[in-house]
């Protein structure tokens, strides 16, 4: 054995283990890094001037929850992920301040954080704003916070609309900047993919297309303050988007043909995604490739990208150009059984972790509930990982903030390091939970060392941290049955019918932009189950094992679906339609495999059509990927609850 291989953890622990614990590669975030750091200095700096450093400690503390709500999107998006978290954060924390010495303080805030649980489920923004309303609740009842009671919410608004303008300053300059680079980045996904088109890196880089333009609809089309006409950049970015979902379909199709793609065509692609990003027209050459139907498809493509201004592609196949009413959607997932479920679970957390941390500590009894709710956020990634990161992340972080103070005394010198923690906290977030975990703790220490010169009680955060996580894994993992399993089942029945719907109209006689907009569900559908699947590998068994089951099956049905659009363009290309009776076979066999999914049953050996060898090559890949599909649904797991 080599020095190098003797302390690999997969060595001693087991799968999911690792899994969970494994930090991730990503680039710097550098925009909310600079934004951070910039923000912490100037409020350091105004309490270091006044000689009132302790008073701004809680301006300080809103920008460290709120810089995980800071990311390169639009700016619509920035300020709602981050005023609307802040202000449910003040009013969390005047809730805290009004109820402390009150006899009546546990029941009311358990209330209230059963309420802010539920309502979490609205969407992404609410699922933020329930979190720092409970951090911000346990932090105004428990900490020390320095000033009259009006200061501490006040100050902590300050510092979030600190943040939250710097976080929007460039908007007047840079206008649709997010949204062109994230349009720009779908475009360079495409790119990748057909580079390396005809080798095993194809399937991997096509995921890595549907997150692209999953990200690139969010940002142009998720949290819109307004319901108005859109600017014209707006408008022409999403005709560049829609446009290059007919690239997508083309660039699956090759993949369905596993050939190398020519150079020409590749570097055709590229020069479309720096026209985007540079806010140019391409430049396309006169002649390019069409050897195969893939290929036809492509340059066909290509062109409707460069002509994205015509009429025919306003406006087609985006996800939310009908507008549902919101508003009653979100009070339907608010009442849903899963998210009045999920208020109970934080509810009676929050609970005990208030008890034992009143029972631990005469004041000061912050770090305990915190980590509870920090922990139990299921919509975050797994539970069970998320506490085996805290416990980790914590110990480690401590160990770091320890040494600092031991040799730098309390008070102003400690300034310097609050920045430095403060800006490792962006970097390390995009590595894993478990990695911020280790920057944000000698963060938060830091600055509870500025609030009182009795030091951070550094073992006690320990063993909060280690009571807070066994109280999330007993009261909100194990005494809850569903949370034992990878409930993997329901997303993968709802991606089944969105393939089934995107076969039934690729297939049919329809208008292109109808195909494309299916298309783009069955691949977000594909998507969400394929996450459902990584999460839920992260637990320990039974459900990473399920998990683990579910795997060839999510592929499989990915592979049916790139089966689909590689017969679509072969339609496209002349190719003789399916027989009506044809299709209609391939989409009972998969609406019958989601309800067996949903039922807990084996699919029924329904016919599929009967392709004999060499007629029709492209439409007997659909049959065999749906009949693959079928198999391995049908055989391993037809008992479990999934």
């Amino acid at each position: 054995m080599t020095q190098a291989q003797w302390w690999r953890p997969d060595r001693y622990a087991p799968d999911w283990l690792v899994l969970s614990l494994r930090p991730v590669s990503a680039p710097v975030p550098w925009g909310p890094t600079l934004r951070l750091t910039l923000a912490v200095v100037i409020v350091l700096t105004v309490g270091l001037a006044t000689d009132h450093l302790p008073l701004v400690v809680p301006a300080a503390l809103a920008m460290l929850l709120s810089s995980s709500n800071d990311r390169s999107e639009a700016y619509r998006t920035r300020l709602l992920r981050i005023a609307v978290p802040a202000l449910a954060g003040a009013l969390g924390m005047v809730a805290g301040i009004e109820l402390r010495h009150q006899v009546y303080a546990l029941p009311v805030l358990i209330g209230l954080f059963f309420a802010s649980g539920a309502a979490a489920a609205a969407g992404p923004v609410s699922s933020l704003a329930g979190l720092q309303f409970v951090v911000t609740g346990v932090l105004g009842y428990s900490m020390p916070l320095s000033g009259p009671l009006w200061a501490p919410p006040v100050l902590y608004l300050a510092g979030a609309a600190l943040l939250l303008l710097l976080a929007v300053a460039e908007w007047p300059l840079a206008r649709q900047r997010p949204q062109r680079a994230a349009v720009a980045a779908a475009f360079d996904s495409l790119v990748n993919q057909l580079a390396v088109t005809g080798t095993p890196a194809a399937v991997p880089a096509r995921r890595f297309v549907t997150a692209a333009f999953n990200n690139a609809y969010d940002n142009l089309l998720g949290y819109r303050l307004r319901t108005g006409p859109r600017t014209d950049e707006e408008r022409q970015l999403l005709e560049l988007l829609n446009a290059g979902t007919l690239l997508g379909e083309s660039t699956s199709a090759l993949l369905w043909e596993n050939k190398p793609v020519p150079d020409r065509m590749v570097a055709a692609v590229f020069e479309v995604a720096d026209a985007i990003r540079e806010d140019r027209t391409p430049q396309l050459p006169d002649k390019l490739p069409g050897d195969t139907p893939g290929l036809r498809s492509l340059r066909v493509a290509l062109r409707a990208v460069s002509e994205s201004g015509q009429d025919h592609l306003t406006g087609h196949g985006t996800p939310g150009a009908a507008r549902p009413d919101r508003t009653r959607q979100a009070i339907a997932r608010v009442l849903s059984p899963a998210a009045l479920m999920f208020g109970t679970r934080l509810a009676l957390c929050m609970g005990l972790a208030l008890v034992a941390a009143g029972l631990l500590h005469q004041d000061r009894s912050y770090w305990l509930p915190t980590t509870v709710a920090f922990v139990l956020k299921p919509d975050f990634g797994s539970v069970f990982a998320r506490a085996a990161q805290r416990a980790a992340g914590t110990i480690l972080g401590v160990a770091i903030a320890g040494a600092v103070l031991a040799v730098v005394p309390s008070g102003w010198p400690i300034v310097p390091f609050v920045v430095i923690a403060m800006a490792l906290v962006p970097i390390s977030r995009v590595r894993g939970y478990g990695v911020m975990t280790v920057a944000t703790t000698p963060a938060f220490l830091f600055l509870i060392d500025l609030t009182s010169h009795a030091g951070p009680l550094l073992g006690l955060r320990i063993v909060d941290t280690v009571f807070g996580c066994l109280i999330v894994l007993v009261a909100g993992y194990l005494l809850w049955p569903e949370t034992w399993h990878a409930r993997i089942g329901p997303r993968f029945a709802t991606a089944v019918r969105g393939v089934a719907g995107y076969l039934d109209g690729a297939l049919r006689p329809t208008a292109t932009t109808d195909r494309v907009r299916l298309r783009r569900q069955a691949y977000r559908g594909l998507a969400d189950a394929r996450t459902a699947v990584e999460q839920a590998l992260a637990e320990p068994p039974p459900a990473s094992t399920r998990a683990a089951a579910w795997w060839p099956a999510v592929v499989a049905l990915e592979n049916v679906t790139d089966a689909v659009t590689g017969y679509a363009v072969r339609l496209d290309a002349g190719a003789p339609p399916p027989d009506a009776t044809q299709t209609a076979l391939l989409s009972a066999a998969l609406n019958d495999l989601a309800a067996s999914v949903v039922l807990h049953h084996p699919p029924a050996d329904l016919p599929l059509p009967d392709v004999a060898d060499g007629v029709d090559d492209a439409l007997a890949d659909v049959v065999d990927q749906v009949r693959t599909a079928r198999l391995l649904v049908a055989g391993p797991r037809p008992e479990e609850e999934a």
